[in-house]
């Protein structure tokens, strides 16, 4: 989805930081926000948590008037 959305994998977030980007058309969406997390196998309910408050803190300020989020986790390689 990044690559669709004419984000380069090189360029994905890392720990801690997030990318909120137009999709151009590849999801429904118009946006998608991408948030850099710990290594999946270290991925435990804290880090649950964590992510979820990034991302919710990103949305009200990047995207204040979205109504709808949907989740996906994907190992780099």
């Amino acid at each position: 989805m990044a690559e669709l959305a004419g984000f380069p994998a090189r360029a994905r977030p890392r720990k801690g930081e997030h990318h909120l980007t137009p999709t151009r058309g590849a999801i429904a969406a118009p946006l998608a926000l991408f948030v850099g997390v710990q290594h999946i196998r270290r991925f435990g309910y804290r880090h649950v948590r964590m992510f979820v408050r990034h991302a919710l803190g990103a949305l009200a300020l990047g995207s204040p008037e979205t109504r709808h989020g949907a989740t996906a986790l994907a190992q780099q390689r």
